[in-house]
């Protein structure tokens, strides 16, 4: 790759990334999209494996990037290993300066602190700087062809498997990996394709003075913060709602509920093991959204499935895997299944869900929302 090409590789990422956010009120649907679509294919065999490999491929990463940069400055080639250097530490405080001033709510975050860092991915910046600065060293090198070759294909793997992770868990949007692959791309593509001993121009320590002024001021003063849309700042308001914990709107509860308490996401009730049911009034019958906001009591620090089935009118709408830890879910509900009118709503934990707390606690639930696509 000549510096010309790359230079314009990297343009070309750089604007594109820039585009994304630009456009983002018009693609966030994408990630709304993306984000039902994964949660489809969640299974308790998949969380599963997910759990194992959960900080596997990142420890693999940091040390096939690390250990070919240790050798170099071991063999005292300071110009390559100052390089690898600073293209990734630099390539960290760059993302860290811009997760830092740019507001985006994660698919984490409860209503209605819609706040939150999660653009660009950390995980996912320090997954391409490792990948990228280990493979041009490997094809820089008189390395032998199955280590060069091996390395990459490891490498390529490994990333992979972290932009899953993130997507699949919910820590990050779809468009958030896409733009940090983008930035990744522009900074890698800039920095590598330079000399190895290009002097340090004053422009260049401007810059950089400048940009590390920046962090304590975003870090800081938060309303200086850029906020950008997000799916969960995009969602349409409640035509039915619940809010537990709260002794006037449990009218309409009945069955396995129990007792009520307050944690750090405000006002909650526990279910107990069975059925539990309450009514939502719905102006007319067509297509709504189900959303919940709730997490399941945690036994043990081993990984394990958290299965809770919803019924609306007798009708199944699905088998919903709990992550650990408060988190809103989505449903969709089919226009058949919903009535003008009173609408029964049941929540059901099986004997397949973990042991429960000592008052019988397996689920507690914050709110439920019905609203419109």
């Amino acid at each position: 790759m000549t510096p010309q090409f790359a230079t314009r590789f990297s343009l070309v990422c750089l604007g594109l990334a820039v585009c994304e956010l630009v456009c983002l009120p018009w693609l966030i649907s994408l990630d709304a999209t993306a984000y039902r679509w994964m949660q489809t294919l969640r299974s308790c065999r998949a969380d599963y494996l997910a759990s194992l490999l959960k900080h596997l491929p990142l420890a693999g990463l940091l040390i096939l990037g690390g250990v070919p940069v240790a050798v170099l400055y071991l063999r005292r080639q300071w110009a390559e290993a100052w390089r690898a250097s600073w293209l990734i530490g630099g390539g960290l405080f760059l993302c860290e300066l811009l997760k830092t001033g740019l507001e985006r709510a994660r698919p984490s975050v409860l209503t209605p602190s819609l706040v939150g860092n999660s653009f660009p991915s950390g995980h996912v910046s320090a997954a391409l700087l490792m990948s990228g600065v280990f493979i041009f060293l490997a094809w820089r090198s008189d390395w032998r062809p199955w280590l060069r070759h091996g390395g990459t294909g490891l490498c390529v793997v490994l990333s992979a498997l972290i932009v899953w992770q993130r997507v699949y868990f919910g820590h990050h949007w779809l468009l958030d990996v896409v733009g940090t692959v983008l930035l990744g791309g522009a900074w890698l593509s800039f920095g590598l394709s330079r000399p190895a001993r290009l002097p340090i121009s004053r422009s260049a320590l401007v810059w950089s003075v400048g940009l590390l002024a920046c962090y304590p001021i975003v870090l800081l003063f938060p309303h200086t913060n850029l906020s950008l849309p997000s799916a969960r700042t995009a969602e349409t308001a409640a035509v039915a709602r619940i809010s537990f914990g709260v002794a006037k709107q449990h009218v309409g509860l009945a069955g396995a509920w129990g007792a009520r308490g307050r944690e750090p996401a405000g006002p909650i009730t526990w279910m107990k093991r069975g059925e539990a049911g309450l009514s939502l009034s719905l102006p007319q019958p067509g297509t709504y959204l189900l959303r919940f906001a709730a997490r399941p009591f945690v036994h043990a620090r081993t990984e394990t499935c958290y299965p809770l089935s919803v019924l609306i009118n007798g009708q199944l709408v699905g088998r919903q895997l709990l992550y650990r830890g408060w988190r809103e879910y989505e449903l969709w509900l089919d226009p058949a299944w919903v009535v003008a009118g009173e609408n029964e709503l049941v929540f059901r934990v099986g004997p397949d869900f973990p042991p429960a707390g000592p008052e019988q606690q397996t689920v507690a639930f914050r709110s439920v929302r019905i609203a419109h696509p």
